[in-house]
Parts: structure tokens; C-alpha cells; sequence
């Protein structure tokens, strides 16, 4: 059976990171976006989709990536909709979860990372 991976992406204010990590927990890729350099939101998700996919192909995963977990605040964990984050720059409601699903093609999670820390 082959490995099997996810991507976790987190975003801020400032930048967006994310990394491909395998089932044993093995960083495999990394990479980051700059978040505030895209006013429009289609183009940060383009762009964070196609960076994502770039990873994914430069290290041999297509086919073998599970789905992505995104941390980002002020998304509702059950919709994976963003509603007022005040530190991102664009306005809300931001349909992160759904944008993200048809931009990559693979399903998607998101939760509020304050919520994580509680």
C-alpha cells in the first residue's frame, strides 16, 4: 500500500505557510506565500493553490494527498467559512473551505487556530 499525505496550511496577517506531511508525521515539503500581497481574494487562493500543487508534483505525491487541514482565524470549523477576521484583508465571509476544495480538487478541513491553543 503507498504512503498516504496531507497538507496543513496555516494562515496570518502576513504570511500563509504550509507543509506536506506524511502518516508517521514526516515533514516531506514546505512553503510559504506572502498573505497581504493579494487585495483580491480569488488571487490568494490561486496562488496558495497552485504553490500547494507545485509541492505536490515536485515531490511525486499526485494521487497519494488525503486532504488539507487549515488553520485560520475566525473560521467556522463546521462551515469553513472566515467571518471577521480583522487581520486578514478582505472581507468577510470568506468561503475558505469551498474556495480551497475547487481550487485543488482534494476536501478540505478548516479550524479556528485560537481554538486550538484553548
Amino acid at each position: 500500500m503507498a504512503k498516504r499525505y496531507v497538507v496543513g496550511i496555516d494562515i496570518g496577517g502576513t504570511h500563509t505557510v504550509f507543509g506536506i506531511v506524511d502518516t508517521d508525521g514526516h515533514i516531506v515539503a514546505c512553503d510559504k506565500i506572502m498573505t497581504g500581497e493579494y487585495p483580491e481574494l480569488s488571487d490568494y487562493i490561486s496562488s496558495l493553490a497552485k504553490a500547494v500543487t507545485e509541492q505536490i508534483s515536485a515531490n511525486g505525491l499526485e494521487g497519494q494527498i488525503e486532504g488539507i487541514g487549515i488553520g485560520a482565524p475566525a473560521v467556522n470549523h463546521n462551515t469553513g467559512v472566515i467571518e471577521g477576521a480583522v487581520d486578514l484583508p478582505w472581507p468577510s465571509p470568506i468561503p475558505l473551505k469551498e474556495m480551497m476544495e475547487s481550487a485543488t480538487g482534494l476536501p478540505v478541513s478548516a479550524t479556528n487556530r485560537s481554538e486550538e491553543r484553548r
